[in-house]
């Protein structure tokens, strides 16, 4: 994998959305920025198959956390595990 290959540990991250009203929100509210991209309505996100994760990883929530603190958290938890890497692939 990415990790064995680089002998760096790999840090995968979920990033949600956890308040309905809110994702709704900032989904209407977004404006593509690549030229011929459509973007999904929210009947497409109500409506996709969302597939569980199975592997560890770190989830950042939107709603509790500022891009910045996102960030800071994504940061720690890359320096953690550069500290203590357990294994190369995450898990």
């Amino acid at each position: 994998m990415v990790g064995t290959r680089s002998q760096k540990p790999l840090i995968e991250v979920e990033v949600i959305c956890s308040d309905p009203i809110e994702h709704r929100r900032r989904l209407e509210e977004r404006k593509a920025d690549i030229d011929g991209l459509t973007l999904p309505t929210w009947q497409d996100v109500l409506h996709r198959q969302y597939e569980a994760w199975a592997e560890p990883r770190l989830i950042i929530d939107t709603v509790q956390l500022s891009p910045a603190e996102a960030v800071a958290l994504v940061e720690r938890h890359m320096y953690a595990r550069l500290r203590s890497p357990s294994d190369l692939d995450g898990t």
